[in-house]
C-alpha cells in the first residue's frame, strides 16, 4: 500500500519540524503516527527525499531516523524495484505493556492528564463544528468507521486515536493538532485500554458517533460536551481497571489485608519524612546558636543550610522535592521576612534551585507565608504538622504534602522563642504509588485523609485526591464521635487518618 502526505491528521505527521534535535523529532513524529493508527500496517512511507522535504530536514537526518525506527520494530525496509520503508504492525502484546503502565501511573496524574485531554478534545470538537468542511467531516467519519471494523484491542485503540487527531485537524489549528497528537501518544492508549467489554466498546462507538453528528450539524457546544463526557467516561473505566490491577499480587490473585497494616505503612512513610526534617532542624539549631547568646542573626548566618539541603534533594531516588527553613518575622536583623527554601522544580526532575518569592510586604505580590497552615499550626501548637494535599504553585505545580516542625531557641531574658519552621515537601503521587496497593487490599472503600476530611489518596474513584469528602463528617470522627457507615483510624501524632467506609452506607 503506497501513500503520501495528505490532509487531516496524517498531514500533521509530515508537517515541518521545529528547530532542535531533528532526527529525534522525526522518530517521535513517525512513531506517534504509527502508534496512533494515522500510518497503517504495510503502508509505504514516502521516499527519503520526500520525507526530507516534508519535514524540512536533510536526507541524512531522515536516514538516521529510519534506522532508529527499524530498531524499534516500527518500520521495515525492503530492497528492489518495489522496495522502500513500510510500516510494521504494532505487536499484539501492547496490552500487557499498557496494563503495566496503568499500574505504575498515579491516579492524580491520570486524572490530571484526562482533564488536559478534555480541554484539548472539547476545544477540537467546538472549533471543528464551526470550521470543518466536507472532506474534514469525511476523515472524522473514517475514524468512526475504522472503530466499527476493528476486531482487536490494538486496532480499536488506533481507531480511537485516529478519530481524535482527525477531529483536531478539522479545527484547522496546527498547534492544537500537534498537542492532541502528543496527548494521544502519552495518555490515549491508557484511557482506551479499559474498553474491553462489549458494553464499553458500544459506549465508545456511540459517543464518537454523537460527536461526529454534532460536528456535521455545526452544533459546537453539543460536540464539546459529548467529547468531554467521552474522555471522562474513559477515565472512570481506566481508574476502575487501575484499582483492580493494584489489588492483585504478582500472580494475579486478589488479596485482602487488615487496616492496621496500612496504618503502620503510612506511619512509617511519614516518620521517615519527618526524620529527614528533624535532621535539617538539627542543622538549623546549630546555625542559631548565636541567638542563644543574644547576638543578632543575619541572612548570611543561615545561608549555610543550603549545603545540607541541596545534597538531600539531589540524592538518587529521594521522594523529597523541596526542603528548607522559613523564619518568623523579626528573627533576622537584616530582613523582616526570610526563607531559605530549595526545590527540584516542576516534575521533580529539574536541577535543585532556590525559591525566591517576593518577601517585601510593600510589594503587591508579597508572599505572606505567615498565614499558611504549614507555618501557623506548628507555631500555635508547638508540634509537627502535615499540610495538604494542595497544589503547590510556587515549586512543584503538583499536589503536594508539606511536613513542617517548629524551630525554637532559648533566648536570654526572653525564654523559649519561636523562630520559624523547618520543612520538606513530597508530591502526592509518590504516596499514591506506595499506598494504593495496600488501600485496595482493605476490601472496602478507604482513603487517607487529613483532619478536615481532605483526601490524600483513596481506593475509590469518587474520593478525589485534594477534595474534601462531604459524605462523611470527618472532623466529627476526629473529635471522637462515632459515625454511621464510617470508621476513622487516626495515626499517632499525625494529622492524618485512614477513613474506611461501609459500601452499603455511602
Amino acid at each position: 500500500m503506497r501513500s503520501g502526505p495528505s490532509s487531516g491528521g496524517r498531514a500533521a505527521v509530515f508537517a515541518p519540524l521545529p528547530a532542535g534535535r531533528r532526527a529525534d523529532a522525526v522518530v517521535r513524529r513517525l512513531s506517534e503516527g504509527i502508534r496512533l493508527g494515522l500510518l497503517v500496517p504495510d503502508e509505504q512511507l514516502p521516499s527519503e527525499s520526500d520525507l526530507a522535504d516534508s519535514f524540512g530536514v536533510s536526507a541524512v537526518t531522515v536516514r538516521e531516523a529510519l534506522t532508529a525506527l527499524r530498531g524499534q520494530g516500527l518500520v521495515i525496509t525492503r530492497r528492489g524495484r518495489n522496495g522502500g520503508s513500510f510500516v510494521r504492525d504494532v505487536p499484539g502484546g501492547a496490552s500487557a505493556v499498557l496494563r503495566e503502565r496503568l499500574r505504575e501511573v498515579s491516579p492524580s496524574e491520570l486524572r490530571d492528564l484526562a482533564d488536559h485531554y478534555v480541554a484539548l478534545s472539547g476545544t477540537s470538537a467546538l472549533l471543528a463544528a464551526d470550521r470543518a468542511g466536507k472532506q474534514d467531516i469525511a476523515l472524522i467519519a473514517d475514524g468512526v468507521a475504522a472503530l466499527e471494523r476493528a476486531v482487536d484491542a490494538d486496532a480499536r485503540r488506533r481507531a480511537e486515536s485516529r478519530f481524535h487527531v482527525e477531529l483536531a485537524a478539522a479545527a484547522q489549528s496546527p498547534r492544537l493538532t500537534r498537542a492532541v497528537i502528543g496527548m494521544q501518544a502519552e495518555v490515549g492508549p491508557l484511557l482506551w485500554l479499559s474498553a474491553g467489554t462489549h458494553a464499553a466498546q458500544q459506549d465508545v462507538l456511540g459517543k464518537l458517533r454523537d460527536v461526529l453528528a454534532a460536528v456535521a450539524a455545526g452544533d459546537g457546544p453539543r460536540a464539546r460536551a459529548v467529547a468531554g463526557a467521552h474522555v471522562y467516561a474513559a477515565l472512570a473505566r481506566a481508574s476502575a481497571l487501575q484499582l483492580t490491577l493494584l489489588g492483585e499480587d504478582p500472580g494475579g490473585r486478589v488479596v485482602t489485608e487488615p487496616v492496621g497494616r496500612l496504618v503502620d505503612r503510612v506511619s512509617r512513610l511519614c516518620e521517615s519524612t519527618f526524620a529527614a526534617v528533624d535532621g535539617l532542624r538539627g542543622v538549623a539549631e546549630q546555625l542559631f546558636l548565636r541567638a542563644s547568646d543574644g547576638e543578632p542573626l543575619r541572612r548570611a548566618d543561615i545561608e549555610q543550610i543550603a549545603t545540607v539541603v541541596r545534597p538531600v534533594l539531589e540524592a538518587e531516588g529521594t521522594p523529597l522535592v523541596g526542603a528548607g527553613l522559613v523564619l518568623a518575622p523579626g528573627a533576622l536583623a537584616d530582613a523582616e521576612h526570610w526563607m531559605e527554601w530549595w526545590h527540584r522544580g516542576p516534575g521533580g526532575d529539574a536541577g535543585v534551585r532556590r525559591l525566591r518569592p517576593v518577601l517585601d510586604p510593600a510589594v503587591e505580590n508579597f508572599y505572606d507565608y505567615t498565614v499558611l497552615p504549614w507555618f501557623v499550626i506548628p507555631r500555635e501548637t508547638g508540634a509537627r504538622h502535615v499540610t495538604g494535599p494542595y497544589v503547590d504553585r510556587l515549586c512543584t505545580e503538583e499536589y503536594t504534602l508539606t511536613f513542617t516542625v517548629p524551630l525554637h531557641v532559648s533566648h536570654p531574658g526572653r525564654g523559649r522563642e519561636y523562630l520559624g519552621v523547618v520543612g520538606a515537601d513530597i508530591v502526592n503521587s509518590w504516596l499514591e504509588r506506595r499506598l494504593l496497593p495496600l488501600l485496595h487490599r482493605v476490601g472496602q472503600p478507604a482513603a487517607l485523609v487529613n483532619a478536615e476530611g481532605r483526601v490524600v489518596v483513596a481506593n475509590e474513584p469518587s474520593l478525589v485526591a485534594g477534595a474534601v469528602t462531604h459524605s462523611t463528617d470527618v472532623p466529627a470522627l476526629w473529635s471522637g464521635r462515632t459515625g454511621e457507615g464510617a470508621v476513622l483510624h487516626r495515626l499517632d501524632g499525625l494529622p492524618l487518618g485512614i477513613l474506611v467506609l461501609d459500601p452499603g452506607g455511602r
